[in-house]
């Protein structure tokens, strides 16, 4: 399977939205609620956030965003992957690993020394890819505050 990696603009709204429709999809939405395009617009521009896909052909098969997160007590910037995803046709066939060195790549180049995720551990396909692309495992729980 031939693909290529694309790291997102704010001219790539179309794409944003496949990658969001990607990702619901694969978790079984039978309807997606897209961000405004103007908000989708202004994300994609700020130099803190970076998305990127994956594609066969013209179609989005994968992506992932992350950001970047400018340190209190040192003078550094920590790179912090949100979420990735490969639709179930595509896994496998390294685009996960390629989308992770893609972004490995912006911090070479903006020296960010670190990239850190966060994974269930029941995951195992999650903790295998972050293992394969040089992540090591720390045991930090995270806890979520919904506050709606």
């Amino acid at each position: 399977m031939r693909y290529t990696i694309k790291k997102l603009t704010q001219a790539d709204i179309t794409l944003a939205k496949q990658l969001i429709e990607a990702w619901h999809t694969d978790d079984g939405a039978t309807q997606v609620i897209y961000p405004r395009e103007k908000y989708l617009a202004k994300l994609l521009t700020k130099k803190s956030f970076h998305a990127y896909v994956a594609m066969v052909g013209n179609k989005v098969v994968g992506g992932l965003t992350a950001y970047e997160m400018e340190m209190f007590d040192t003078e550094e910037t920590e790179m912090f992957l949100f979420e990735i995803g490969v639709n179930k046709e595509a896994r496998q066939k390294g685009i996960a690993t390629a989308l992770i060195e893609a972004l490995k790549q912006t911090c070479y180049q903006q020296h960010i020394a670190i990239i850190f995720v966060g994974t269930s551990m029941d995951n195992e396909a999650a903790k295998k890819l972050y293992a394969k692309t040089g992540g090591s495992l720390e045991i930090t729980p995270f806890y979520t505050y919904e506050l709606k």
